[in-house]
């Protein structure tokens, strides 16, 4: 992230906002989501968020805590209306 590296593990959520330069080295055998989100949308999300959305940020748990098992859940609600690819998504998107 920028000039630095944070080491992390699974399961780890982060937040990057628009012009911080950032890579991912990801293990063999592991996967990784990556979800864009819009600015205008990232501002949305930050007046519900403990999180501060402005700069980068990594936060984890464990994974049975409800919150990963809701993220889970619109992760794959996302992923389901991008792969069925139909009409309307630009307005059901926002709305996960």
């Amino acid at each position: 992230i920028e000039d630095k590296t944070w080491s992390f593990s699974a399961p780890t959520v982060s937040f990057m906002p628009s012009g911080v330069v950032h890579g991912f080295d990801i293990e063999p055998g592991t996967d990784a989501i990556v979800v864009s989100v819009a600015d205008d949308a990232l501002a949305t999300l930050a007046g519900h968020s403990l999180l501060p959305l402005d700069r980068p940020v990594f936060t984890d748990a464990l994974s049975q805590h409800a919150a990963w098992q809701r993220l889970a859940t619109v992760l794959d609600m996302i992923a389901a209306e991008y792969a069925e690819a139909q009409g309307g998504s630009d307005k059901v998107l926002p709305a996960l």
